[in-house]
C-alpha cells in the first residue's frame, strides 16, 4: 500500500558514483595512453634525427681535415688519439686509412666506407653510421664514416617512458579524485533531495526542496519537482475536500436509513425481519466506512496527535462483539504511536471484522516497537491468505479464493493508515495476519 524506504539507497548512490569515477578514469587512461604513445613516437623520431645529425657533424668535421698529397690520403693531425674512436676514414679504393675498426662491426663499417656516396646505416639498435664522401678536384678521394652510440638515446627514451607513465598514472588518479569530488558535490544535492523526500510523510504537502533559482541541472530538477509537487498537492487537496464533503453528505441519509430500518424492524413480522436486519447491518457497515473517511480527513490536520497503544487495543477489544474470542497480547509499557486514537481504532476495526469473519475460535491483537515505528498485528486462527492474495486484498471489491469479498473496508484501511504516515500489509501462510505500521511517538 505505502511506499517503503529501501535500505539500499546508499549502495545505489555509491554504485552510481563509482560508475562515474570508473568511466572518467577509463577515458582519462585511454587519453593518457594515447598521449604517451604519441610522445614516445615523437621522442624516438627526435632522438633518431639528433643521432644522425651528430654523426653527420662528426663526419663533416673529420672530412675537413682530409688531404690528398702525392696520391695519398692523409688526415691532418693524425696520431693514435687524433680521431674519435667512432670515426673512420677510407680511401677511394675502400681501404681503411685511419681509425680502428671494432671487431664485431668491421664488416658493416667497411661496406659503408667502400662506397663514395653519402649514406646512413644502423648496426642493430646500438650504433648509427653516417658516410660522407670527400671530393677533391671533382672526384671522390675518400669516405669518412662516423658512428654514434644510440644507448644514451635509448636510455633517455626509457626514462621518458617511465616518467610519462608515472605522470599518466598520477593524472588518472587525479582525474578519479576530481570526478569523485565532483560527483559527490553534484549527487550531494540529489541525496539531500532524496533524504528530504523520505522525511516527508504522504500528508505533508507543504514541504518543498527549495533549491532556489535554477543555476544548473540539479537545481532545475529541484524547481521542476517543486512545481510538480504543487500540482500534486492541489489535486490531493481537491480529492480530500471532496471526500470530506461526500462523507458529511452521506452520513445524514445513512442515519435516516438506519433509523427507519430499525423502527420498521421493531414492528415487522417474521417475513420481513431478515431483510430489515440486513439493511440495518449494511447501513452500519457503510456508516463505519464514512466514519473512517472522516477520520482520515481529520487526521491530516492533526499531525501532533499521539495515542497509547495499550489503551487503544484494549478499547478495540472491549467494543468487539464477535462470536469468536478477541484477546490482546501484552503491550510494552509506554508504547506510543504518532496518530490520533480515533484514526488507529478506525483502521483496526475493519481488520478485526475481517479476522473475526475468517477465524475459527480466536483473534489476537499485538503491538510492538520496531525501530522507530510501531507495528500492530491482527492474528486469527483461520485459513490465512495465499501468497498471491497478499497484495490484492486491499483493492476495493477483491474476491478471495473462497468467493468472499474484502469489500471497501480494507481499502479504506490502507488509505487511513497512509494518511498518518503508516502502511499496512497482509502476511501469507496459515492463520491470517495483518500488520499495521505506524510512526512512533513520544
Amino acid at each position: 500500500m505505502a511506499l517503503t524506504r529501501g535500505p539500499g539507497g546508499a549502495r545505489v548512490r555509491g554504485r552510481l558514483r563509482t560508475r562515474l569515477v570508473a568511466v572518467t578514469m577509463v577515458i582519462t587512461a585511454l587519453v593518457v595512453a594515447a598521449v604517451v604513445v604519441l610522445l614516445q613516437v615523437y621522442l624516438a623520431r627526435v632522438n633518431d634525427t639528433d643521432a644522425t645529425e651528430v654523426a653527420r657533424a662528426r663526419a663533416a668535421a673529420v672530412a675537413g681535415t682530409v688531404r690528398v698529397a702525392d696520391g695519398q690520403v692523409r688526415v691532418l693531425e693524425s696520431g693514435p688519439n687524433a680521431l674519435d674512436r667512432d670515426v673512420w676514414v677510407f680511401g677511394a679504393d675502400g681501404r681503411l686509412v685511419d681509425g680502428r675498426l671494432p671487431a664485431g662491426d668491421a664488416g658493416a663499417i667497411t661496406r659503408l666506407g667502400a662506397r663514395p656516396v653519402a649514406a646512413t646505416a644502423s648496426i642493430g639498435e646500438q650504433i648509427r653510421l653516417v658516410a660522407r664522401p670527400v671530393v677533391a678536384q671533382g672526384r671522390p678521394v675518400a669516405t669518412v664514416v662516423a658512428g654514434v652510440d644510440l644507448t644514451p638515446y635509448e636510455h633517455a627514451e626509457r626514462r621518458g617512458l617511465w616518467l610519462s607513465s608515472v605522470l599518466g598514472l598520477l593524472t588518472v588518479l587525479a582525474a578519479g579524485v576530481a570526478a569523485w569530488e565532483a560527483a559527490r558535490h553534484a549527487l550531494g544535492h540529489v541525496h539531500s533531495m532524496v533524504r528530504s523526500a523520505q522525511d516527508w510523510e504522504e500528508h505533508d504537502l507543504d514541504r518543498r526542496f527549495g533549491l532556489g533559482p535554477p543555476v544548473d541541472e540539479i537545481t532545475e530538477l529541484g524547481q521542476t519537482l517543486d512545481h510538480m509537487l504543487d500540482r500534486i498537492a492541489d489535486a490531493l487537496h481537491t480529492e480530500r475536500r471532496l471526500s470530506d464533503e461526500m462523507a458529511h453528505e452521506l452520513r445524514t441519509p445513512l442515519a435516516v436509513i438506519r433509523a427507519e430500518a430499525e423502527l420498521a424492524l421493531a414492528t415487522a413480522g417474521p417475513a420481513g425481519e431478515e431483510s430489515l436486519r440486513a439493511i440495518v447491518e449494511a447501513a452500519g457497515r457503510l456508516d463505519g466506512v464514512v466514519g473512517s473517511m472522516l477520520d482520515a480527513a481529520r487526521s491530516r490536520h492533526d499531525r501532533e496527535a499521539t495515542c497509547e497503544m495499550a489503551r487503544v487495543l484494549a478499547a478495540v477489544a472491549r467494543d468487539a462483539a464477535y462470536p469468536v474470542e478477541v484477546r490482546v497480547r501484552p503491550v510494552p509499557a509506554g508504547l506510543v504511536a504518532a496518530a490520533a486514537p480515533a484514526v488507529v481504532r478506525a483502521a483496526l476495526t475493519p481488520l478485526l471484522d475481517n479476522a473475526a469473519r475468517h477465524a475459527r475460535s480466536r483473534v489476537e491483537l499485538d503491538a510492538q516497537r520496531r525501530g522507530t515505528r510501531v507495528v500492530v498485528a491482527v492474528h486469527d486462527d483461520g485459513p490465512g491468505l495465499a501468497a498471491a492474495e497478499v497484495d490484492q486484498v486491499f483493492r476495493p471489491g477483491h474476491r478471495g479464493e473462497g468467493g468472499g469479498t474484502a469489500g471497501l473496508g480494507l481499502a479504506v484501511v490502507g488509505r487511513l493508515v497512509e494518511s498518518v504516515g503508516g502502511s499496512v500489509r497482509a502476511l501469507p501462510g496459515p492463520g491470517g495476519c495483518f500488520e499495521v505500521e505506524l510512526p512512533g511517538g513520544e
